[in-house]
This record gives structure tokens, sequence and C-alpha cells, in this order.
């Protein structure tokens, strides 16, 4: 794209450089993205463990980690609190594989949102349940070697969407118990469970009327025992639509195992590896075995 030069001092420069950004815009030139801003932030977590009280917005501006091996990183205190990592990391890897520890957890409490965090090596990575709680958004996280489940969240009108979550299990103090990637009372929308480390697993496990689990990815799932492997796995009343399910690498699942399951209706799944890939889905169309 060519500008026409413009004499110092005619008066036509800014006029010019305006015009000039207004065209790389409509010719599809990527924008500078804004600076990030701390201006929403009702208070800061600097280090952990944390327990935050007061609602509103909550950040990180760099990494925190924590040694301990129970209780929770960030335990929240309040209804209505976001906690915004900015990308940051909550580690938890020196408590090493025995440990009991939360990333992040609240209990009994209303429209929390956590967004934007890279936890790492607790038992629950974020842990958000109880009775009378809900409300909660749970968006654009990194899970990541997390020893038991990557999340679990409970309650009613919650969502969980474009996680990713990596390398969950290894536990030692949950090796017989079923390990999960995701475990929602929720609708669950575009996340990523790559890779659980257990003999007995279920990647994304949706519970509740009428939720819904749709374009989300489940990929290299295996079991050490072959004993019990499921990909998603709904509830009797779920929806669960255009998801995809591998085992992507060793022997198929055993038997035991189903790719996609419990479903009220069961669409346009794709579904490898499994020797059962669908099972007790009572509207069944467009799967892909």
């Amino acid at each position: 794209m060519t500008v026409p030069p413009v004499l110092p001092g005619s008066g036509l420069i800014r006029p010019c450089v305006a015009l000039l950004a207004i065209l790389l815009v409509l010719a599809g030139f990527p924008r500078e993205a804004p600076a990030e801003t701390h201006d929403t932030c009702a208070g800061f977590i600097d280090s952990v463990p944390a327990v935050i009280s007061t609602q509103g917005v909550w950040c990180l501006r760099g990494d925190v980690s924590t040694a301990q091996t129970s209780g929770s990183a960030i335990e929240i205190a309040a209804n209505n609190v976001t906690i915004d990592c900015n990308g940051y990391k909550i580690g938890g890897l020196a408590a090493g594989s025995s440990s009991a520890a939360n990333g992040i957890y609240a209990y009994g409490r209303m429209n929390i949102t956590v967004r934007n965090c890279n936890i790492r090596g607790f038992l629950h990575g974020i842990s958000l349940f109880g009775s009378n709680a809900g409300g909660h958004l749970v968006e654009d996280n990194r899970l990541d070697g997390n020893l038991y489940v990557g999340m679990d969240i409970y309650g009613d009108n919650n969502t969980v969407q474009r996680n990713q979550v990596y390398d969950t299990g290894g536990g030692t103090s949950t090796s017989s118990m079923i390990n999960y990637g995701i475990y929602a009372q929720a609708n669950v929308i575009g996340n990523i469970v790559d890779g659980i480390d257990a003999d007995r697993l279920i990647a994304i496990r949706i519970t509740g009327a009428g939720h819904v689990a749709r374009d989300n990815v489940v990929r290299n799932i295996l079991s050490g025992s072959g004993d019990e492997v499921f990909g998603i796995f709904g509830s009797g009343d779920s929806i669960l639509v255009d998801n995809h399910v591998y085992v992507s690498a060793g022997p198929p699942a055993s038997e035991s195992g189903n790719g996609v399951r419990d479903g009220a209706v069961c669409l346009r799944n794709t579904v490898y590896g499994f020797a059962t890939p669908f099972a007790n889905c009572d509207i069944s169309s467009g799967n892909k075995p």
C-alpha cells in the first residue's frame, strides 16, 4: 500500500497517519493488542496460601508457589469473586505426589470466576463445590500435572469453557480411585483434556439435567491395567455433541471402557480406539466410531 509523501509542516501528517491506520485495519492487518491493565483488580495475590474474603476481582501479577501438602493455595471465602491469574502460575509441585492440597478452592459459594490461570501439582487443580453453590465460570485456564482431578465444579448454572487440562493423575493417595480431567455439574464447552495417568479414569464427566458437553477434545488417555476407561461420560439427561475422543497411542482401551456414553442425546461425536465407542445414548445420530 502506497501513501503519498507529505512534506513536514504541511499540516497533513496527522490526517494521513489516521487514514493509514484505518486502511490497515480494513485491509486485515492485525492491530496491536491493548496493554494489560490491573485497573479492575480489587487486590493482588502475591503469595500463597491466601484466603479471599472480599468480593471483586483478585489478580496475580507474578508466579506464586507453595510446598503445602494440605489446605488450598487460594481459598475463596466470599461470593462474587473473580480470580484472574493473567497467565501466571500457581505451583504446587514442590509438595510431591502425595499432596492433598487444592490449587483454587471454594465451598458453598456463588458466582465464582476463575480465568487465565496456570495451575500445577495439586490434588485438585480447581475445586468449586458444596451445597447452595453455583453460578461459576471457569475459563481459559491451563491445568498441568495435577494429581487426581484437574477441576471439579458443582452447583447450578455453571460454565466450564476453553480450558486445557494436561497430564492429570499420578497421586499416590488416589491410585485406586477414578481420576478425572474435568468433573463438572456444568455446560462443558471447547475444552482439551490431554493425558491422564491412572488405571481408572474419566476424561470428562458431566452431571445435572440438560447440561451440554460440546466441542471438547479428549486425547492420549491410557489405562495402566485396562481396568476402567471412559472418554466423555454424561448423565442420563445430558447432551453430548460434536466431541472428539481419541486413544491415540498404545493398545485400544479395554472392553470396560467407552468413548462417549450416557447421554439423552449423542450427536456428531468422533471416537477412535475404544472397543465400545458409544453406549447408553437415547438418541444417537451422526456419530463416527
